[in-house]
């Protein structure tokens, strides 16, 4: 905008307030696109790349990334044709899941273990422009808003010793595409990404995404700052006033997203989780979920920030934790001590697995630790359980002691986070919701 606008300042950064929220999560897409791609080169387009290791203190790609499951991953250019996946039959009661996320970070699809079943199939993956007939052996299929879509399989790993059998069910993912020429990717400033110029970004990528009827009216009000798909955002010639604005909205903007970090859910023994209505989903799920559509774009970029890729609550559950029993924030700075103790009847009801990961606070990645243990669970060799099933875990910086180890969850000399994940909630975990215990602060 040049300085030959007319709308008003106070207008300027409320809409800019709001494209910004709406737009986060696009935005963070392709930032992790641009960098996994193009930086990093640990993505590629229309080709799978197999994680061969579960995910350490050194994987910063993606925040809250998990350590139970392999990944393989690539991001799908669907704009001259749809992808075909197949998958070979898993037959190890091994949990496998195929996640498909649009350009808006929407789940448009789940496959897998769960939901498919774990016989061999063949999946069909179409992008907005895509009209052609689904071919006779296919599964399932899905036509996606948007012709870029990332594709994340996750493979359950039980530990190191049954890492060669996840590579085997790794090694006959097949993955068909048409690949065009790709598009030329604007860099990614991640210094400007909470800047004006995060909606050069936000035009770039939603050329890509087909316009859904019910958001027109965003676009359109969006359109009076100069947010327009495929259209430039050149800040070096705008008006230092009408950045100024743009500014003060992006930063109301960004403390919306950070003040919802809790993504909108429940809270019970200092656990938070969102269930009803869900932090990820299809747009569908979504939308009916939410009432009021604003809060559903503020718990969708919240969502984007805190926890990237998500899973639907059916498919996972995230419960979170970010301060002890008493309300302190956790530590393991000076020799703090923490326990968290299961009884019998206490440990997550889940129909796959479970585990408890730990963050550093600021983040949210793994931490590194002396024993490369960087979460804890029903899983975990050696794990020592009580007579009638109980479970203690130990949560500190320093051994507890020799006896106690397998049961130790290593923190950080500083601040840090947990997060539950149960694979396959049961009915009763989602409808309850269910809570892990309260995490106790040991005197010392």
């Amino acid at each position: 905008m040049t300085t030959k606008t007319k709308i008003e300042p106070a207008d300027v950064s409320s809409i800019a307030r709001e494209a910004y929220i709406f737009m986060y999560p696009a935005v963070e897409n392709y930032r992790t696109l641009y960098d996994g791609v193009v930086v990093r080169e640990v993505f590629k387009i229309n080709e799978l790349v197999h994680d061969r290791k579960l995910f350490g203190p050194n994987d910063k790609l993606v925040v809250a990334p998990n350590n139970d499951t392999l990944y393989s991953k690539c991001f799908l250019d669907l704009r001259k044709g749809p992808a075909i996946f197949s998958v070979p039959a898993v037959t190890d009661k091994r949990y496998y899941s195929m996640q498909i996320v649009d350009g808006y970070t929407y789940n448009a699809a789940i496959w897998g273990s769960r939901t498919t079943g774990s016989d061999p199939g063949k999946f069909l993956i179409g992008g907005p422009t895509w009209d052609g007939k689904v071919p006779r052996n296919i599964k399932k299929w899905i036509k996606t808003e948007s012709s870029f879509v990332f594709f994340l399989i996750r493979t359950g790993v039980s530990g190191p010793d049954d890492l060669p059998n996840a590579w085997k069910v790794q090694n006959q993912y097949k993955l068909q595409t048409s690949s065009p020429p790709l598009p030329d990717f604007i860099p990614v400033d991640s210094s400007k990404l909470k800047k004006p110029e995060f909606f050069s970004y936000a035009n770039y990528f939603t050329q890509f995404f087909q316009q859904v009827p019910s958001e027109k009216k965003y676009y359109e009000k969006f359109a009076r700052i100069g947010v327009i798909p495929g259209q430039p955002f050149d800040t070096s010639t705008m008006d230092p006033d009408f950045l100024k604005a743009v500014q003060e909205g992006i930063d109301e903007g960004d403390k919306i997203i950070n003040d919802n970090q809790d993504l909108g859910g429940s809270e019970r023994n200092r656990w938070s989780a969102a269930v009803n209505p869900p932090p990820f989903g299809t747009r569908a799920a979504m939308e009916a979920a939410y009432h009021i559509a604003t809060k559903q774009y503020i718990v969708r970029a919240a969502a984007a920030r805190f926890g990237l890729y998500g899973l639907d609550p059916a498919e996972a559950y995230y419960p979170t934790t970010t301060k002890d029993i008493h309300g302190d924030t956790y530590s393991g700075a000076n020799g703090q001590q923490y326990t968290l103790f299961f009884s019998a009847n206490q440990t997550p009801p889940v129909q796959s697995f479970w585990s408890i990961t730990m963050y550093h606070a600021d983040d949210i990645f793994l931490v590194d630790n002396s024993i490369d243990r960087y979460s804890i669970g029903d899983r975990t060799a050696g794990l020592k359980w009580g007579e009638d099933r109980s479970l203690m875990l130990y949560i500190q910086k320093d051994s507890p002691g020799k006896d106690k180890e397998s049961n130790w969850l290593p923190a950080p000399d500083g601040t840090f986070v947990l997060y539950a994940r149960l694979y396959g909630p049961t009915k009763e975990a989602l409808e309850g919701p269910y809570f892990p215990p309260p995490v106790n602060k040991v005197l010392v």
